[in-house]
């Protein structure tokens, strides 16, 4: 309900020509700039699983970077770990995808679900061909 509320915001203030949800606190997730995540959340908790147009949450943003402590803050705050966007991806897909080892670790220490498929049915050892990532990824149970 939250993220409904936030992209029905987001989606007024697009109307309005501002969008600030989707823009900043995104772009600094993908940038990995802790301090900025840092003050929009404090200034914008609500922003914390905003989508963005393609469904996106700044957490899938950042962990499809490997900016480990900035994913770790937006856990810490309590960020869907397992959103899936339009396409199915979740965070844990992108960081598998991008080989961001650290990154996969964590989310799976957290509880990122395994067994999600995205919309090409496609589960999270799928999208990886990083040895140490796959291996990782089936260790704890990935098919």
């Amino acid at each position: 309900m939250k993220t409904l509320r936030c992209l029905l915001f987001c989606s007024m203030l697009t109307l309005s020509g501002w969008c600030e949800p989707a823009t900043s606190l995104h772009d600094a997730a993908e940038a990995g700039d802790l301090k900025q995540v840092t003050t929009l959340l404090a200034e914008h908790p609500e922003w914390l699983d905003v989508e963005d147009e393609e469904g996106e949450t700044a957490m899938m943003e950042a962990a499809e970077e490997g900016h480990l402590e900035v994913v770790q803050l937006l856990l810490e705050k309590g960020a869907a770990i397992n959103h899936q966007d339009a396409d199915g991806e979740t965070a844990l897909m992108e960081a598998a995808q991008n080989d961001k080892l650290d990154c996969v670790q964590l989310l799976i220490r957290r509880g990122a679900s395994l067994g999600t498929l995205d919309r090409d049915a496609r589960s999270v050892s799928e999208r990886t061909t990083n040895p140490k990532v796959l291996e990782l990824l089936r260790a704890r149970g990935a098919h």
